[in-house]
Parts: C-alpha cells; sequence; structure tokens
C-alpha cells in the first residue's frame, strides 16, 4: 500500500475518507429507528395496562352491582323477577362467551338499569303498619320558642304483648329544657349492637325521649339485609319514658343504659331543634330506613353535627353497641372525676335501680347520676 493511501486510511480513522459521512448517517438513522420502536413498544404496553386497568374495574363494578341487584330483585320485586333477571344475565353469558369484554360491559348496562329502577321507588303510602308505628308524630311550631308534639307515644304495657295503644299532645317551651341523656340498649346478649335513643329533659319534670325506629309494614320482621333494600322505612317516635324505656327495661328485659350528656344548653337545644324539624319532615316526605346509612344511630349524624360540626364520622356509629363508649372517648357524657368508662358504664345500668318505689323516670335517676 502505498504512503498516500496509508494517510487516507489513517486520517479516516480506519475507513477510507471518502465514505465517512454516508455511513454515520446511515448509523445514526438506524440508531434512531431502534429508539423510535423502543418508544413505542412503551407506549405501547402503557395503553394496555390503561387498558386491562379499565376492564378489571368495570369487571369488578359489574360483579358488586349483579350481587347488590339480585338482593334488590328478590327483595324489591319478588323472586319471580329474580329468576327472570338471573336468567336474563345467563343468556348474556352465553351469547357473550366468545368475546368476554362484551359480556361485562352488557352487563354492567343491565346493573346500571336496576340502579336507576331501585333509586326511583318511592315509599308506599298505603302501607298497613304494624301498631307501634301505626301513627307518625307531627310538630308544630308555635313561636321561635314554643312548640306542640302531637301523637307522643303513651303505651301502657302489661307484658310485652299486652298494652293499651295511647297517645297524648303536648306542648313544650325551649326555656325549661335543663340537659340531654343518652341511652343504650342492648338485646339478646348483643355487645356491638345496641339501639339508641335520645331523651330531653324539661324543668317541669316531663322528659322527651326520642327513638328512630325501622317502621315494620304488617307481617314482616325486622332483619339487617332486607333494610338495605327498602323494606321498611325510617320512623321518629317522640314518646314518654314510661313507654319507649320502660318497655326495654322492664318488659323486653334488655340491657338499658342511661348516660347525662355533656351537652350544654346551646347545644342541646340546637339538637332537639334539628330532630324536631326532621321529624316534621318524615312525616311530610317519609324515607326508608337503611340498615348502613339511615339507621337509629346513623340517622342521628345531623343533629350531632349541629352541636359538634367538626364530628364527621365513627366506625361505631354502625358498630352501634359501642356508640356510648365512643361518646365517652369524645367528653360527651358526663361522669365522676377519673371514672373510667367501664365504671361509669356498670354505674348506668338501668335495672339495678327500678325498685317500683318511685316514678320511672325519677327511679332511674339517681341523685348524681
Amino acid at each position: 500500500m502505498s504512503l498516500p493511501e496509508q494517510e487516507k486510511i489513517i486520517s479516516s480513522g480506519g475507513q477510507p475518507a471518502g465514505n465517512t459521512a454516508p455511513e454515520q448517517n446511515k448509523i445514526a438513522g438506524a440508531a434512531g429507528d431502534f429508539d423510535a420502536a423502543d418508544n413505542g413498544g412503551e407506549k405501547q404496553k402503557s395503553g394496555k395496562k390503561g387498558r386491562f386497568f379499565l376492564y378489571r374495574t368495570v369487571l369488578t363494578v359489574s360483579i358488586l352491582l349483579t350481587i347488590w341487584g339480585w338482593g334488590a330483585l328478590f327483595y324489591c320485586a319478588g323472586l319471580t323477577a329474580l329468576v327472570i333477571g338471573f336468567i336474563v344475565q345467563m343468556i348474556i353469558l352465553i351469547l357473550g362467551v366468545w368475546r368476554i369484554k362484551n359480556l361485562v360491559y352488557l352487563n354492567l348496562l343491565l346493573n346500571i338499569g336496576v340502579l336507576v329502577w331501585f333509586i326511583n321507588i318511592k315509599p308506599n303510602p298505603d302501607t298497613i303498619w304494624q301498631i307501634h308505628w301505626r301513627k307518625k308524630p307531627r310538630v308544630k311550631w308555635l313561636n321561635d320558642r314554643q312548640f306542640t308534639v302531637i301523637d307522643i307515644r303513651d303505651f301502657k304495657y302489661r307484658t310485652v304483648d299486652d298494652f293499651d295503644c295511647d297517645y297524648i299532645t303536648r306542648t313544650f317551651d325551649l326555656d325549661k329544657l335543663e340537659g340531654m341523656d343518652l341511652a343504650v340498649s342492648h338485646w339478646d346478649g348483643m355487645q356491638n349492637v345496641a339501639h339508641t335513643l335520645l331523651t330531653f329533659r324539661f324543668s317541669d319534670g316531663f322528659n322527651l325521649a326520642l327513638s328512630a325506629e325501622t317502621r315494620l309494614p304488617f307481617g314482616m320482621d325486622q332483619a339487617a339485609v332486607p333494610g338495605i333494600y327498602k323494606q321498611y322505612e325510617i320512623h321518629y317516635i317522640w314518646s314518654t319514658e314510661d313507654d319507649i324505656l320502660k318497655l326495654r327495661s322492664n318488659f323486653r328485659k334488655d340491657e338499658l343504659f342511661l348516660y347525662r350528656t355533656a351537652a350544654n344548653r346551646e347545644q342541646t337545644e340546637k339538637i332537639l331543634r334539628y330532630l324536631l324539624n326532621y321529624s316534621q319532615e318524615l312525616y311530610e316526605h317519609p324515607k326508608f330506613y337503611n340498615t348502613l346509612t339511615e339507621n337509629c344511630t346513623t340517622s342521628l349524624l345531623p343533629a350531632i353535627r349541629q352541636a359538634v360540626p367538626e364530628f364527621k364520622f365513627d366506625y361505631r356509629l354502625i358498630m352501634n353497641g359501642l356508640a356510648d363508649k365512643m361518646a365517652y372517648e369524645k367528653g360527651w357524657l358526663a361522669h365522676r372525676e377519673g371514672e373510667s368508662f367501664a365504671e361509669l358504664k356498670k354505674r348506668r345500668l338501668v335495672s339495678q335501680y327500678i325498685l317500683g318505689k318511685k316514678p320511672y323516670s325519677e327511679e332511674i335517676r339517681p341523685e348524681g347520676y
């Protein structure tokens, strides 16, 4: 090889000098193609992940709605409707098995239709109610400080099933409002589930009790699952303590606990006003009971917020047998200095004070309770 040729090779880094630029461009172009392919692959993978996540979400929602929808069809439309709904979904499954995604989206649309139908179910004004919940109380405000409650329940019990159905009408003055008590009633030995009640004390000696209950149609028993499916109404009972509390402590033999709350006069009045107005709203516009969202405890949550606006939610509103412990921990229950919740609860078991020697409302409130 001649000296000039060697110089050409050395100057081009081991390649013929005349071909350097085109060859480098080819190499750079190939590298760019590989980068573009990598980016495209990443985008394709990302797109697949997104579609897979969407599909899984739709599938999960569809399954949950399907299970819920079967309950809605059974409880609100009957066994025949449930069977028809099940058959329709099986037909969709058979027709859609060739492409499972079509099945999922079609089933979701069907369940949304059931949900829309369920939402539009309204309380039936022609329902025949069981005798305890036959009458709904009415509230009339005479002025800003005085109100009348019509049809306060005042049943006179001889046994659980033998009683006189009495109702009274009474006018109250907020200037005579003294305080509010919380009652928690456990039945059948259950500790995590209970019935909660409020009672408002007035200086004239009358205590107005409130119990938020399921309004049961004639011939129907209360149960947790039907309570999710619009089988009962939420019913506010304004009552005497000789009725609503005495029934539980003396005749049903429930474990009834009565606590004096730490609510001041202003807070107590706000809670009472809200409950009176909501009670009248239920009289005019009935609403369904819901085991989870509108039960005897959770229905009181908006009233609690009248006095404690910062209170949001606590799981013990669902596990309402623990509602008294929750109230103690939040400082809502009056108690002796240094007294633990266990000590307070033991002291506030109503049955230990019932001797039948005094009026019921006095007897269950020993001095310093």
